[in-house]
């Protein structure tokens, strides 16, 4: 350790942004989660859902990509609508990114565990203990620690060959099931095989497949250590969608041809498709090669996630921002941000201990361990509609300002996504979370509080000048 606070430069290209953005997102979750819920509303035709969730999720960030042409910030979203809104407004979106990156790397971790609990139980009959599904968390947890601290060029490499390794197996694994299944059919591309046609499709997008994508801004948090960022971070991210929208088409697709049109609506209820669907035409020793792959990656996902949370802390507590200046000092050799780090290691560490074992005791071990993934899922959706929905608007006053008025073109990547995305959020809402049940009821209530906490106290550092700002811009427009 030493007083360094820097982090360690240009350092990143395009193609480690773009594992960073995939990784984030976790290329296998269409294989093994989201492809569930896609059949549920689109039935045969779910190998559509990743087309229309990647052409509204492109829509939606459009304001965000053109940020990333000024804005090289380590606080990512809270840059944005700090440079738009002024600092109020970004010091309250640095809230709501902090709460989504604890609750993010809660879900991380635990989907590791929860990976291996219910493939040991649909395969070999075998519950494990939830003292071994609780230290195989803190496994993952450890490990976001350490790849988070190590200098920022080996983790991104490691990145860089997990994520490189999940889309060659699956897609092998998806062309040897298309290659040999009698049930391929064009039919699946076709709406009117979704059991509620149009309206089925777009549902599944929101619910399954724009959901898929929402860790794709990863990038905008290394944005300080990658080179040429103003022209290198907008690009990863879209490489990143259009590759793993390609990936999830054709896993998506070998999912539902591999049961055939009569039985596409028995994924919905498997708790990995992927494996049910390929393990007819793989074997088992293919299927445990599978879930090998899915656990490496999903660690590998939490650890994208906390290094980009991280930097986010670094940021904040240089701006003297919640966390104290001694937060902003980096790793004496690797310049990463280790405080920031170890305060994601001590609050997902005692978050990944309580909650199984409460809502174990509550719920019992089937459904306890469910919630306690599931309910942290849901939060972090929450967290992250209202975070990207406060940037996005940001946009319009900061591109209105640089081009002296609100033109035509400003209008067409700013407002007009800004409307479209708080259309979609808005509506993905209501559809997920109105009529919803316990415990996901009460976990919205500690959030409401949490937001209206996070409200008051900004209200305060406002009124008594004590909010600062590093956030930069390069104020030219850039073509």
């Amino acid at each position: 350790m030493s007083e360094e606070t820097s982090l360690k430069g240009k350092e990143l290209g395009l193609w480690t942004l773009v594992a960073l953005s995939m990784g984030s997102i976790y290329p296998l979750a269409f294989a093994v989660s989201n492809g569930a819920g896609a059949v549920v509303y689109a039935g045969f035709a779910a190998p559509v859902v990743p087309i229309f969730a990647a052409l509204a999720i492109l829509l939606v960030s459009v304001p965000a990509l053109m940020f990333s042409r000024h804005v090289s910030f380590a606080g990512g979203y809270y840059g944005f609508a700090e440079k738009g809104f002024g600092p109020a407004a970004g010091k309250y979106v640095a809230l709501v990114n902090l709460f989504y990156y604890i609750l993010m790397d809660v879900v991380s971790v635990v989907a590791v565990s929860y990976i291996l609990s219910t493939a040991l139980s649909e395969l070999y009959g075998y519950t494990l203990p939830l003292v071994i599904y609780i230290l195989v968390a803190l496994l993952s947890t450890f490990l976001m620690f350490l790849f988070t601290v190590l200098d920022i060029k080996i983790s991104g490499i490691s990145v860089l060959v997990i994520v490189a390794v999940q889309i060659i197996i699956v897609l092998v694994f998806s062309l040897i099931t298309i290659a040999r299944t009698p049930y391929n059919s064009i039919q699946a591309f076709n709406i009117a095989k979704a059991p509620a046609g149009i309206t089925g499709v777009m549902f599944a997008s929101v619910t399954a497949g724009f959901l898929f994508f929402t860790g794709y801004g990863a990038p905008f948090y290394f944005a300080e250590e990658t080179k040429t960022s103003e022209r290198t971070v907008w690009r990863s991210i879209i490489l990143s969608i259009v590759i793993l929208t390609v990936v999830s088409v054709i896993v998506t697709y070998a999912e539902v041809a591999a049961v055939g049109l009569s039985n596409a609506s028995s994924l919905s209820t498997d708790w990995n498709p992927a494996v049910v669907a390929f393990g007819e035409y793989v074997g088992s020793i293919g299927t445990l090669v599978f879930i090998i792959i899915a656990l490496i990656g999903q660690m590998w996902a939490g650890i994208v996630g906390g290094m980009s949370g991280a930097r986010l802390i670094y940021a904040m507590a240089r701006d003297r921002f919640l966390f104290p200046k001694s937060f902003s000092r980096t790793h004496r050799k690797y310049h990463t941000p280790v405080y920031g780090a170890l305060f994601e290691l001590t609050v997902t560490a005692l978050l990944t201990i309580l909650s199984p074992i409460v809502l174990v005791k509550i719920y019992g071990y089937s459904q306890g361990i469910f919630y306690s993934l599931f309910l942290f899922g849901a939060l972090t959706t929450f967290m992250w509609i209202l975070q990207h929905l406060i940037a996005d608007a940001s946009s319009v006053p900061f591109f209105r300002r640089l081009r002296g008025k609100l033109t035509a073109r400003v209008a067409a990547y700013t407002l007009i996504p800004t409307v479209a995305a708080a259309a979609l959020f808005i509506y993905a809402d209501i559809t997920s979370y109105v009529g919803i049940g316990e415990p996901y009821l009460a976990g919205l209530y500690v959030i409401f509080a949490l937001l209206i906490a996070s409200l008051i106290y900004i209200i305060y550092m406002h009124m008594t000048h004590r909010l600062e700002s590093m956030v930069s811009s390069k104020e030219e427009v850039i073509e």
